[in-house]
């Protein structure tokens, strides 16, 4: 992990500025660097198990990043090129507040929180599509004359999981800038990041907004239950057009484990029938990115099937609220370290993403890189699982 890190880690002598970086050879053609939304995040809350300042900076420098609308842009180049259309997913309050509880200095949290917040108020502003959120791209300024933009393709790449066949058959509406989707993975973590900005507020001082964060957490985390299919066990996303729920499953069904939003029923549920099936999501090599019994499980290209460290990470954040998932936890973490020791060990790759069918790599159909930063998260669960972000 530490050696993913360090080679992606950069010097920016025009803002004169230093921060990690998804995977150095993806800056070559983006002006000397390129910051993803929630990448970044990501490797700073690595960089906090030993690394308070480059930590702390990496937040600092991807919040600063953000649009003058207030949102963390699903890129921003050196170049100059901003994704002014779209975000990312909002995990940047609970990377915030992870580095906080290992090395607390107020002045960190003085810093970031107002941007946290600013975006988190971003997204009811413009992703609230009734009682839920949607991913969505907005009709703004596209200098750069990109051609995804303000359409289905360009709200995919807010999700994160940029060709997820979760969203390949949802409608784009172009005067509403959302996808016509509700969706379990962006509401669990706005309510998670909701409940982490509000215990910023408290350590701040600010309480008006704390009781203002929780309340807006409490009203989701109701709303969120119109997603719980009873008769599978299951959140999943709800297609506001077909006014049905989506029968594509991906790892994003167990989010709702970020913060408690599942009761103790579901999470139980949803793991025993879900997440340890293995026609579904368990197995030798875990989470592949959609359930292995879609049919586009064998394509294994990208988000179609393969292993992403961030999904088996905020999965694992999940189970941590439950004391009664820790067999399940346990596994996931130990079968996630597994994955990425091999291949470490093998190969020297730190991947961006893993086959489920074989555990290495460097299969063609992946379209994985060798080096990129956030496959150490694989890693990173089996430090915290052993108590070193404690």
């Amino acid at each position: 992990m530490a050696a993913g890190l360090g080679w992606n880690t950069i010097y920016d002598p025009v803002q004169d500025r230093v921060f990690s970086t998804v995977d150095r050879q993806w800056n070559i053609n983006r002006g000397g660097y390129v910051f993803f939304g929630w990448d970044n995040f990501f490797m700073a809350h690595m960089i906090g198990l030993d690394a308070p300042e480059l930590a702390m900076a990496n937040a600092v420098e991807a919040l600063r990043e953000a649009t003058a609308d207030g949102f963390v842009s699903n890129l921003s180049q050196g170049n100059g090129r901003k994704a002014w259309d779209r975000s990312q997913p909002p995990v940047g309050g609970l990377a915030c507040w992870d580095i906080y509880q290992k090395h607390p200095h107020r002045w960190f949290l003085e810093m970031v929180y107002p941007r946290l917040l600013r975006w988190n108020e971003w997204w009811l502003e413009n992703r609230l599509n009734g009682d839920l959120l949607s991913w969505g791209s907005d009709p703004a300024q596209n200098p750069f004359h990109d051609k995804v933009y303000h359409n289905l393709r360009a709200a995919m790449l807010e999700t994160g999981i940029d060709d997820s066949p979760m969203y390949l058959d949802a409608q784009f509406d172009p005067e509403k800038n959302l996808m016509e989707m509700h969706d379990v993975g962006l509401n669990a973590m706005y309510i998670a990041d909701c409940r982490v900005l509000a215990k910023m507020a408290d350590v701040l001082g600010q309480s008006e907004d704390a009781q203002r964060l929780r309340e807006r957490a409490d009203r989701l985390q109701q709303q969120i239950q119109a997603l719980w299919h009873e008769e599978n066990q299951l959140f999943q996303n709800y297609d506001l057009i077909q006014e049905a729920f989506s029968d594509r499953i991906s790892p994003t069904s167990f989010y709702p484990l970020l913060a408690r939003t599942a009761s103790a029923q579901q999470a139980r549920a949803m793991v025993d029938k879900h997440l340890l099936n293995e026609e579904e999501f368990w197995g030798e090599w875990v989470l592949p990115s959609i359930a292995k019994n879609d049919p586009l499980f064998p394509k294994q290209r990208y988000w179609k099937g393969a292993i992403w460290a961030p999904m088996n990470f905020l999965v694992y954040l999940g189970m941590r609220d439950y004391p009664e998932l820790k067999d399940a936890r346990k596994a996931l973490v130990d079968k996630s370290v597994d994955l990425f020791v091999r291949n470490w060990t093998e190969q020297g790759f730190v991947c961006e993403n893993y086959s489920p069918i074989d555990g290495t790599c460097n299969e063609p159909q992946l379209n994985s890189s060798p080096w990129y930063t956030w496959g150490g998260l694989l890693a990173l669960m089996g430090l915290m699982e052993e108590g070193h972000y404690d």
